[in-house]
């Protein structure tokens, strides 16, 4: 999980896809991932994944490789 600065940007993937989700809320992870944009990814990942059980619902947000990612999201 290291590198990315700006982990998000380009990297982003769509939340259209969380047919997985089993009923959680996600919202506040994903304001959370949002609110750190720029900031070092390895910081941000260490704190997010301390909330979870799980990392999967962090990468609906924020794509594995850039290439993979697009260049927006809407979210609401």
């Amino acid at each position: 999980m290291a590198g990315a600065v700006s982990f998000l940007g380009a990297s982003l993937v769509s939340l259209a896809a969380c047919e997985k989700c089993n009923g959680l809320d996600h919202t506040p992870l994903y304001k959370f991932l949002l609110s750190k944009v720029g900031q070092d990814w390895d910081d941000i990942y260490s704190e997010a994944v301390a909330w979870l059980d799980k990392d999967e619902p962090i990468f609906r947000l924020v794509a594995l490789q850039p290439e993979d990612g697009e260049r927006y999201v809407r979210t609401g």
